[in-house]
Parts: C-alpha cells; structure tokens; sequence
C-alpha cells in the first residue's frame, strides 16, 4: 500500500471512521482528493450513532457531485433565456450604446459603462461566426444576438443593470412569470453567482445554507420556479429526485437529510 494512502487510512481510523475497501479509497483519493471527499463531507457524519465507512462519505461526495452538474445545467438554460431576452430588448446594444454611467449593485460592486464598452469593442474584434459566412452576409456588422452571445453572463447582466428602466422592464417580463424588480433580480444574481461560483470551484453545496438560512438547491430551485420558462425547474426537479430515489436506495436514513436540502 502506498505510504501515503496508508496513513489516510490509518488517520479515518483514529476518527472511527472504517476503509472496507483499500482499493475503492485509493482510487477515489487519487482522482478526486483526499481532502475534497472527507474533509468536506466527513463534518456531515458526525454525531451519527452507526458506524461509518468512508464509502459511505464517498456517496454523499458523488451525490452532491450529480446534483451540482443538473443545476448548473438548469442555470446554463436560465441565461440562455435571459441573454435571448436581452438581446431581444436591445437592437441599440449594436452600437454598444448603453445608457447610464455606473450602477451600484447590492453587493456594493459598481459597474461601469467604459468597462462595459471595453468588453464589447474586444467581442467585436474576436466573435465567433455562429455559421459560415456570417460576416459576410452582415456586412462585418455584429448583430445583437451574437453580441449578447459572445458575452459571459456576467458580462450580460452587467449590460443589463446599465439600461433604461423601460428596457429593463421588458426584459425582466420576457424571463418571470410574475413582475420582478431591478433590485429583485438583483438579490437573485447573488445567489446564482455565489452558487456557481462554489459548484465551480467544488465546495459543497449539499447541507450548506445560504446567508438567509435556506439549501442552496432549494434556494435555486425556488428562482428557478420563478421563469416563464418553465423546463429549467422542472428539469433540474425530476433529475433530483431521480438522483435522491437512487441515493436512498442504499442510503435510507438521509431521507429527512436530502428532504430538508433539494426538495422546492
């Protein structure tokens, strides 16, 4: 056994944790770390009154791995929506005139209209042709809807929270079934960001809450419901329960467990 790999064992041993499977450990710390799988799914076991295998951290790291990917996947088709909106509402984004100075978000970061132009000279100078012979058949020009595609979503709602209130209006109207104000979508930004950003760089996201108490998965799912468009939520709602039937099938006492965390 590699020295390493011995003291890992010999370390979740003294946690009482037990390593049925040497092989299955091994395999699982060298692709995917010995300390993104215990260090961050261990805490979830503790005070528990069974014994403990580090399979049984394993599963629940690779859980949250499945969930993390439908997610991301539902949020990827909520920016699509939003970008098309954008793009829609905006034929004076050719231009790139935009039409405030800076707008200060709840975080307190300050966007820029010069930062903004800046982005949008670069993606005119290095866009993809989303089919041959685009430049030709416009004439060099970008249309809105490449333009808003080249951007990062980033990009896209910074645009956004530099537009007219009209403008915004529409667009906001074209993406939620119900009336949405600049700060709401605002506040909803937040918490997308902060998921993505945590799915992005692997922390876990399975038992962690929010700053206002709620499951990151219920908090996205509960935004998510919030679209006209529909098939994000109900993607991201069926996989999840595919996934947690699945799960609980080998591990029946976090039912209570996954119910407080994915379910809308």
């Amino acid at each position: 056994m590699d020295n390493n790999v011995e003291a890992q064992v010999k370390q979740l041993n003294t946690r009482g944790i037990t390593v049925n499977d040497l092989e299955y450990f091994a395999r699982q710390s060298q692709a995917y770390g010995y300390h993104e799988i215990v260090d961050q799914y261990l805490p979830h076991f503790a005070g528990q009154k069974r014994s403990i295998d580090f399979n049984d951290i394993a599963d629940l790291y690779h859980l949250d791995q499945q969930l993390k990917n439908v997610m991301m996947v539902s949020l990827q088709l909520f920016e699509q929506s939003f970008k098309v909106a954008l793009a829609a509402a905006l034929p004076a984004m050719r231009h790139g005139e935009i039409f405030k100075e800076a707008y200060r978000l709840e975080d307190g970061r300050v966007i820029r209209r010069g930062d903004l132009k800046a982005r949008i000279r670069r993606i005119k100078q290095h866009y993809l042709e989303p089919f041959a012979g685009y430049r030709q058949a416009y004439n060099g020009e970008i249309t809105p809807w490449v333009l808003v595609k080249e951007m990062s979503f980033g990009v896209a709602t910074n645009a956004f929270f530099l537009l007219g209130s009209q403008v915004q209006t529409q667009v906001l109207a074209r993406v939620f079934k119900a009336p949405l104000s600049v700060e709401g979508f605002d506040k909803l930004l937040a918490d997308v960001r902060l998921f993505r950003r945590r799915a992005a760089h692997n922390y876990p996201l399975l038992g962690i809450k929010s700053a206002n108490g709620r499951s990151f998965y219920r908090l996205m799912l509960a935004d998510l419901a919030l679209l006209k468009n529909q098939a994000p939520f109900r993607y991201a709602k069926e996989d999840f329960q595919a996934i947690s039937t699945r799960y609980l099938g080998d591990h029946p006492t976090e039912r209570d467990f996954l119910r407080s965390n994915i379910e809308p």
